[in-house]
C-alpha cells in the first residue's frame, strides 16, 4: 500500500523563483496554495477585503502561498500572467497597511514579483500564526453592480481558516486543533 501525502507544499520562508516555478507546475489549488490571475482594481474594497482574508485564512491553518498570474477554468490552471495594477496593488507596504486596517497580529507575510517567459506573476508567502488571528472589523464592500449594495465577508470576531481551496469560518473541529496547538506549544 502507498500512502499519498494530504499536501504536495511544503511551507517555508521561500519566494524564490524556482518555488514560484514549482507552484505554477502544480496545476492544481489546495489548503496552502491558492492561484488567482489578477487584482479587480474596479473595485479596491473589496480587493482588499477579499486579500485580507486570503492571507488570514491561510495564516490560521498552515501558512502557504497565493501565486497572482493563473487563471482558472473549470478545474485548468494556466499560466498567464497578470497586470501592472496587481503588482502595484501586492507591494509589501500596501499589504501591511491593508491587513492593518482588520487585524491586530500580522502574520508574516512576504513577496515577490517576478517574469516568466515575458509574463508577470508574483509570489505571497504567508507563514503560519502561532495563535489564530480573528478580525477586529468588519470586512464590508458595496458591490456596483448590485446598486451599490453593501456586502459584509467577514465580521467583527470573526475566525477564518482553510478548508481544502475554500474560505470559511473556523469550524468546531478548528478550535479543537487551535486548543491542542497551543497546549503543545505550552508544554515545550
Amino acid at each position: 500500500d502507498s500512502i499519498n501525502a494530504k499536501t504536495q507544499i511544503i511551507v517555508e520562508d521561500d519566494i524564490s523563483k524556482e518555488k514560484l516555478e514549482f507552484l505554477i507546475d502544480l496545476k492544481h489549488e489546495e489548503e496552502r496554495l491558492d492561484y488567482k490571475e489578477k487584482v479587480d482594481t474596479s473595485n479596491r474594497r473589496k480587493s482588499i477585503v477579499d486579500l485580507g482574508c486570503d492571507i488570514i485564512s491561510m495564516a490560521n491553518s498552515y501558512g502557504g502561498y497565493l501565486v497572482f498570474g493563473v487563471s482558472e477554468e473549470n478545474n485548468d490552471f494556466k499560466p498567464i500572467g497578470t497586470t501592472p495594477e496587481t503588482l502595484d496593488f501586492l507591494k509589501s507596504e500596501n499589504i501591511k497597511a491593508y491587513l492593518e486596517k482588520y487585524v491586530e497580529n500580522l502574520p508574516l507575510v512576504k513577496v515577490r514579483n517576478y517574469t516568466r517567459q515575458d509574463q508577470k506573476f508574483c509570489i505571497v508567502f504567508i507563514g503560519p500564526t502561532d495563535i489564530p488571528i480573528p478580525f477586529r472589523i468588519d470586512g464590508e464592500y458595496s458591490e456596483a453592480n448590485k446598486q451599490g449594495r453593501s456586502h459584509k465577508k467577514f465580521r467583527t470576531g470573526d475566525l477564518f481558516v482553510r478548508h481544502i481551496t475554500s474560505n470559511e469560518k473556523a469550524s468546531f473541529r478548528d478550535w479543537q486543533r487551535f486548543a491542542e496547538k497551543i497546549r503543545k506549544d505550552e508544554r515545550k
